[in-house]
């Protein structure tokens, strides 16, 4: 069995395009995809629901991903899965993309990698965002740079202990990164946390150095620059999608934080 070591994806400012979101209810034990003999024509990011894989690579490796795990399979790679203890109706969920850097293919990882997380609940959310929107595509983007965001996480933190203040304040963490295109309630994030909602931003403001509303603006602004460098929607159009009051304020902060125009940002 192939022992993978956690990496963070290669950061860069690529872009994802013909992003494609499949819930694979069709396979059963024993089923298998073999791209052996011909490479995966997309890149993908695979999640577990309820089943374990085999991965087997053309030197005879395998890699075994468990319930809860992601797979990062990218474009042109050879390998052939096994599925086995499907228990759940939807085994797996799939994005499928192109990623390109300067008009070119570009790859998070040059191999196969197996993410294991024990954030399956903040998973669980993402996913079920995206199953909800299957033909928004904004929507699906937000939800595989969130999936891509955790990789980065979690591959920044191997071997980290968690912290009691990090438990104390995951379930808003979880809501927050499940809600990307959301202007989000700080009383709301509170009771996910079953904390009253002074306490909540205390332990907030320890935890991040920034107040809850800040975070979640930075988080939303984020997002709009990543919406606008794809070209696809104009600054009315970004402003409204993330819950801005008027398309005037959003510009006015978004230039206070990046020091350029949304516009700007646009015509790159």
């Amino acid at each position: 069995m192939k022992h993978i070591e956690l990496t963070a994806p290669r950061m860069a400012d690529f872009a994802v395009r013909n992003l494609q979101f499949f819930e694979q209810y069709y396979f059963h034990d024993g089923s298998e995809v073999n791209f052996l003999t011909k490479p995966r024509v997309h890149h993908g990011l695979l999640y577990l629901k309820a089943c374990t894989i085999d991965v087997q690579l053309p030197s005879g490796e395998v890699i075994r991903a468990q319930p809860g795990d992601l797979l990062y399979l990218p474009k042109g790679c050879h390998y052939r899965s096994v599925f086995s203890n499907i228990s759940g109706r939807v085994p797996t969920v799939l994005f499928n993309c192109n990623i390109e850097l300067d008009g070119k293919d570009f790859a998070l990882s040059d191999s196969i990698l197996r993410i294991s997380t024990k954030r399956v609940n903040e998973i669980d959310a993402i996913v079920e965002k995206a199953s909800a929107a299957k033909t928004a595509p904004f929507v699906l983007q937000s939800c595989f740079y969130a999936l891509l965001q955790l990789w980065y996480e979690e591959s920044a933190h191997v071997g980290a202990v968690p912290t009691k203040k990090h438990t104390l304040l995951a379930p808003a963490e979880v809501y927050i990164a499940a809600h990307p295109d959301e202007k989000v309630s700080i009383a709301l994030l509170a009771r996910q946390c079953h904390l009253s909602e002074s306490f909540f931003r205390k332990k907030f403001g320890e935890a991040y150095g920034v107040s809850p509303k800040e975070y979640c603006l930075q988080m939303r602004l984020d997002r709009a620059k990543t919406l606008l460098e794809l070209g696809e929607l104009n600054v009315s159009q970004v402003s409204n999608l993330l819950g801005f009051s008027s398309p005037s304020y959003f510009s006015r902060i978004f230039r206070k934080k990046f020091g350029v125009s949304p516009v700007a940002c646009l015509q790159k």
